[in-house]
């Protein structure tokens, strides 16, 4: 037996959707989305708003992992309250914790890279206070000194890999989600 009747399963869903579009949303409204705009980084001329754009997004990832912990407490606390047999309770929790062992895994791996990804972005910041051997050009940050310059190159490249990690783990999810949704589809139509 799998973990519910499908409505607990599209609710969980449904709720883990709107979860991420407002962890989403909440990173947009700090501006994350321009946290190394050059012309942004030159108007910010002690860094401060940079560092407080950093704790907000720790902050931020720190409330939506929780919410994400929450949710998944909750809907375990949820079929505990379903009117039914306890041995069927039982299976149900059981389908859950199967079902969200392997993407609960993933889940935190998620999380776990969003946070190396602000770190890498704090990393430059730090980089830009302590050098100040640096100015905006256009749209770029140039270093005057090649080690500086070698360690931004460093952390945005340690950014996209972690990045592209990121995509693949949720491509790879994706995938997942789908073949579950196909076998049970398929076992449905049995």
């Amino acid at each position: 037996m799998s973990w519910g009747n499908g409505a607990i399963r599209e609710e969980f869903i449904d709720r883990f959707v709107a979860q991420r579009n407002d962890y989403l949303l909440e990173l947009e409204a700090i501006g994350w989305n321009s946290i190394l705009d050059a012309q942004r980084v030159k108007n910010d001329t002690t860094l401060s708003e940079s560092k407080v754009m950093i704790a907000r997004a720790k902050a931020i990832i720190d409330k939506y992992e929780n919410k994400t912990a929450d949710l998944m407490q909750g809907t375990k606390a949820h079929i505990n309250s379903l009117n039914m047999s306890e041995s069927t309770k039982r299976e149900m929790l059981a389908g859950f914790d199967r079902g969200m062992g392997k993407a609960g895994k993933q889940i935190d791996e998620q999380w776990k890279l969003e946070k190396q990804v602000v770190v890498q972005f704090e990393n430059v910041f730090l980089l830009l206070a302590a050098s100040k051997k640096w100015v905006v050009e256009g749209e770029q940050i140039l270093f005057y000194t090649d080690d500086d310059l070698a360690r931004f190159n460093s952390y945005i490249g340690t950014i996209q890999n972690l990045t592209q990690q990121q995509e693949q783990l949720q491509k790879k999810s994706y995938a997942e989600v789908n073949q579950n949704f196909e076998a049970l589809k398929s076992a449905a139509g049995k």
